[in-house]
């Protein structure tokens, strides 16, 4: 098996070796500081990014160490509660995965500091968004079908 999660071929035909998930957070404020983050402090934008494979390789792993598993059963894990046990299987893989990809096996986190004022002023665009609903609505042809009044 490949990376212990799938075999080869399977990790072929369902694509899992170029599956990547990025998440990207811009943060209000001036970031200071970031643990296991790809951190960019002049638009205050942190990202995480792994492999889909190293990520199922990683939790393939961790499912798989009986000593691990030896361990949670004497600090009191009850196998019979799957939640408890994926949980704790989930952390562990993402702090493999985090030790891999960013060099340290602690938690993602963010600190800022500074103005923390939300990044999107709501009322400002709904505000901006019933103005132009006519127009929007004129151009779409809606006018034929009017199921709703005028955006509400």
């Amino acid at each position: 098996m490949a990376n212990g999660a799938f075999s080869p071929e399977m990790e072929e035909k369902i694509g899992i070796k170029a599956m990547r998930v990025e998440l990207a957070f811009r943060l209000p404020g001036t970031l200071s500081e970031s643990a296991c983050f790809i951190a960019d402090t002049k638009t205050s934008t942190v990202k995480y990014v792994f492999s889909v494979s190293e990520f199922l390789a990683g939790m393939a792993a961790v499912a798989k160490d009986k000593d691990r598993l030896s361990e949670l059963l004497k600090a009191g894990i009850d196998i019979n509660d799957a939640a408890d046990h994926v949980d704790r299987m989930l952390y562990e893989g993402i702090m493999a995965m985090n030790k891999k990809a960013y060099g340290k096996a602690e938690v993602s986190r963010a600190t800022v500091q500074g103005e923390l004022k939300p990044l999107f002023d709501y009322a400002a665009e709904v505000k901006e968004a019933k103005q132009a609903w006519p127009e929007l609505k004129k151009k779409l042809e809606l006018d034929k079908n009017d199921n709703d009044k005028d955006g509400k």
